[in-house]
């Protein structure tokens, strides 16, 4: 299972991607990049796929190199299940 990043850090001087899978390592991620490259650099929560530019779609859910994937056992199914079929 593909594990997109939840937040995109921006800023107008910046030419790389900088994302973030959780809200710490965003805070933690936005706090470098301010202090490190641009003070103006802000944080944006993607609300899901569908408002992920196809750099960040490719980057973080498609290419093996890059991508966050682990693998799904039975007991993440059966929760799965859980939170979606009752």
């Amino acid at each position: 299972m593909v594990h997109p990043p939840l937040f995109e850090i921006t800023a107008p001087t910046m030419n790389e991607l900088v994302c973030a899978a959780s809200d710490e390592e965003a805070i933690e991620r936005l706090a470098k990049v301010q202090r490190e490259v641009d003070p103006s650099a802000v944080k944006k929560r993607f609300r899901g796929l569908a408002s992920m530019s196809g750099a960040v779609l490719k980057r973080y859910c498609v290419q093996p190199s890059t991508r966050h994937a682990f693998r799904m056992r039975a007991k993440d199914a059966e929760a799965a299940i859980e939170v979606f079929c009752k």
